[in-house]
C-alpha cells in the first residue's frame, strides 16, 4: 500500500481484528454536519486486510461499482 509509509502498519491493525480501512467518509460527515447538510457515502471494499489480496485495478473497481449501481437502480 503506497499510501502507508509505516512498516508493519497493516499487520498491526490485522492483529487487532480490523478488516477494512476507510479514510474519506469521516471528513465528509464532519463538513456536512458543520453546514447542517445531509450526506451519504457508498463504500466499496477493494482489498482485504484479513487475507492477502492482489490490489484491484481501476477498471476492476469501476466494473464493481457499475454492477452494484445497477442492482440498486432497479425499481
Amino acid at each position: 500500500m503506497s499510501y502507508i509509509p509505516v512498516k508493519g502498519f497493516i499487520s498491526y491493525w490485522r492483529r487487532l481484528g480490523v478488516v477494512a480501512v476507510e479514510v474519506e467518509t469521516a471528513i465528509l460527515y464532519l463538513l456536512t454536519s458543520l453546514k447542517d447538510y445531509r450526506a451519504l457515502s457508498f463504500l466499496l471494499a477493494s482489498n482485504s486486510l484479513v487475507i492477502e489480496t492482489v490490489y484491484s485495478t481501476i477498471s476492476e473497481l469501476r466494473e464493481r461499482v457499475i454492477r452494484v449501481a445497477k442492482l440498486y437502480s432497479k425499481p
